[in-house]
């Protein structure tokens, strides 16, 4: 009887690790993927060492970004990370940040 509880607690360790943390990855790889599927010229992207630009064309692996007026980049389809959008003129970007320093 007490290896059949034991059976038990082992069951539900692994179908809890695997809800806990398998299930989680594989869906942030497949919208990972998906967002790397979708690109296209004029998105604001961000990749994994963290550069931010604008795609200009997309090839089969490759995603060409420009960086800077001027400056273009060749990425690995893989090297990006996520898509970002523009900054609303209503959203905290454009307000400056008040300070909190007493006045002198």
């Amino acid at each position: 009887m007490a290896a059949l509880g034991q059976l038990a607690f082992l069951v539900l360790m692994v179908g809890g690790f695997y809800a806990l943390a398998i299930r989680p990855q594989k869906a942030r790889i497949r919208a990972l993927q998906a967002t790397q599927a979708s690109l296209a010229p004029g998105q604001r992207v961000i990749t994994t060492a963290g550069l931010h630009g604008t795609v200009v064309e997309v090839d089969d692996g490759d995603v060409l970004l420009e960086a800077a007026p001027g400056v273009v980049l060749r990425f690995a389809r893989g090297a990006i990370a996520q898509t970002i959008s523009e900054p609303t003129l209503g959203g905290a970007a454009a307000a400056p940040a008040s300070s909190t320093l007493p006045p002198s």
